[in-house]
């Protein structure tokens, strides 16, 4: 690894050093690039690239595989599933398929939510993260839902529900319908059809 960085840096300096000179530093013995020259001569780096990637993982005894999407320093979800399979087949085209995920969702206060689902896939353009085949979810404060698919919508940070719907609050209430928007602490929603 230490004659990589030596090496890289040799390299580095010595086009540095041409560039410096004047001279051009494509036909400088200890530096070349494919980079096409820009109008002041000066060769661009060559833009990195995301290569292709699929992963396959399972759970091996009690260990998990496990996923964490956070802005920043902030954690926004962790997903621990029996197996995923990722493709990422550019930046910013990812998709991951979660079997028998837990996913515990973290609000900007720290209160946390946890589903479980059979099935869940999640998106990286959106980063979104599907949850279906009958979903139960608890929050913190002990209210349950359940629904046959939850939605998490990074951009509103909200939940939306469809298909028997059931809120359940702490005192024995009970809610029912066909959809529901709800915020990750289950106590804002909306009944029926999105807002």
């Amino acid at each position: 690894m230490r004659r990589l960085i030596a090496f890289t840096t040799v390299v580095l300096c010595a086009a540095c050093s041409s560039a410096r000179s004047g001279a051009d530093p494509t036909t400088s013995p200890t530096a070349s690039t494919s980079a096409a020259p820009t109008p002041t001569g000066t060769p661009l780096a060559p833009r990195p690239t995301v290569p292709s990637l699929t992963v396959h993982s399972k759970k091996n005894g009690s260990q998990y595989p496990t996923f964490i999407f956070q802005k920043g320093n902030r954690k926004i979800y962790a997903v621990r599933a029996d197996s995923s399979d990722t493709e990422r087949p550019a930046e910013g085209a990812g998709h991951s398929v979660f079997k028998r995920p837990h996913i515990q969702f973290f609000d900007r206060e720290g209160k946390t939510l946890v589903a479980d689902a059979p099935i869940a896939r999640a998106s990286e353009r959106d980063q979104s993260i599907v949850m279906s085949e009958r979903v139960h979810a608890r929050s913190q404060d002990g209210r349950t839902l359940e629904c046959d698919t939850l939605t998490y919508n990074d951009k509103t940070e909200r939940l939306h529900g469809e298909g028997d719907v059931v809120l359940a609050m702490p005192d024995g209430s009970r809610a029912t319908s066909g959809e529901i928007d709800v915020d990750l602490r289950l106590s804002n929603w909306h009944l029926g059809a999105k807002p």
